[in-house]
């Protein structure tokens, strides 16, 4: 065997002889042609190495495979790829139900949007929702009229041609509306709730009052003097009062001690005795017109304990003129008292 041969065979061609594990392929050539040698032992058994007792000369063995000869499990092989196969059809079969579904959904949605756009631009030009009549609630002091007036609304105007917030915005204007409700009532009504800001004083300005809320917004300047405390010595100038919507911050800051002086009046149910505020190196005198008498309350510190005491005296000394001292530390052993006009 001096020229080398490489020799191919299909498995069925091949001689399986097994030794240990082994595969060894044994072929004869005769005549030019290569043939594989078949030889059974006695029991009957092909290629059994162990039963080949020489090989001849024209014998050549082709190869040896040193792995153990494991058989192929055709039938698992075979029935997976039909599986792969199945499973990519599926797939192919699901994606067009994907683009259907999603095509479906667009044109849905194009759909709602296009009746949405439509309904309002009926809204928007159908007479049906012209504005009919507009109510007003919730008004004392502003009549209902100058309110309507305020808002800008109009009979025969499309209902939601108009902004709630220009409405809003144009009722307060008037000082004494404090908070405002806009609501649409369909087809054609439009309700206006109403909170207003009351009168809680008043501040005497060259011949008038300007009234103002508890929380300092300056509401009207008026020749007529209203049931309610004058108050003096506030840092607002006459010209600012007269002309600004709000006092200045330090006045507001003396209201809010002055509001705490008139609710712990009102728990004693003496409120309406206190006819003027003055407001003196930060302290507050109470003038109570009825009674005949000021009191000097100090700050207010103390001012549970100091009312008390102020109903006090006023109970003894009925119709008795004169000036009550409330202006001391009560906590340092300060004792209230009456002196006599």
């Amino acid at each position: 065997m001096d020229k080398k041969e490489f020799l191919y065979f299909e498995e069925d061609d091949t001689s399986k002889v097994g030794v240990n594990g082994k595969q060894v392929f044994v072929a004869k050539r005769i005549n030019g042609k290569v043939t594989r040698n078949k030889e059974e032992n006695e029991d009957g058994n092909k290629n059994n190495l162990n039963n080949i007792k020489s090989i001849p000369e024209e014998e050549i063995i082709i190869g040896i495979n040193n792995s153990p000869y494991k058989k192929k499990n055709i039938n698992k092989s075979s029935n997976s790829k039909p599986k792969k196969k199945k499973q990519n059809i599926q797939k192919n079969k699901k994606q067009p139900k994907k683009k259907k579904n999603k095509a479906t959904k667009l044109l849905k949605i194009i759909l709602l949007l296009i009746i949405i756009a439509g309904t309002i631009a009926y809204a928007f030009v159908s007479p049906i929702f012209n504005i009919q009549s507009v109510v007003v609630d919730g008004n004392e002091k502003v009549n209902a009229s100058t309110i309507i007036s305020l808002s800008g609304l109009r009979v025969g105007e499309n209902i939601f041609r108009t902004s709630k917030k220009d409405i809003q915005e144009k009722i307060k204007e008037n000082s004494y509306i404090e908070e405002i409700k806009v609501k649409r009532e369909l087809p054609g009504t439009i309700h206006i709730s109403i909170k207003e800001r009351n009168v809680d004083y008043q501040i005497q300005v060259m011949g008038s009052y300007v009234y103002i809320d508890y929380k300092g917004n300056i509401l009207e300047n008026s020749k007529e003097k209203k049931n309610v405390p004058i108050i003096q010595g506030f840092f607002t100038s006459q010209e600012d009062l007269l002309k600004l919507d709000k006092l200045d911050n330090q006045d507001i800051m003396y209201l809010n001690s002055i509001l705490k002086i008139m609710e712990s009046a009102k728990n004693l149910d003496m409120h309406n005795l206190i006819t003027k505020i003055q407001i003196e190196d930060d302290e507050y005198i109470l003038e109570l017109e009825k009674e005949k008498k000021v009191v000097y309350i100090g700050d207010e510190t103390n001012i549970n304990n100091k009312m008390l005491y102020m109903q006090t005296i006023i109970n003894s000394k009925k119709d008795v003129a004169g000036k009550i001292f409330l202006n001391g530390d009560l906590n340092k052993g300060f004792k209230p008292y009456f002196r006599k006009d």
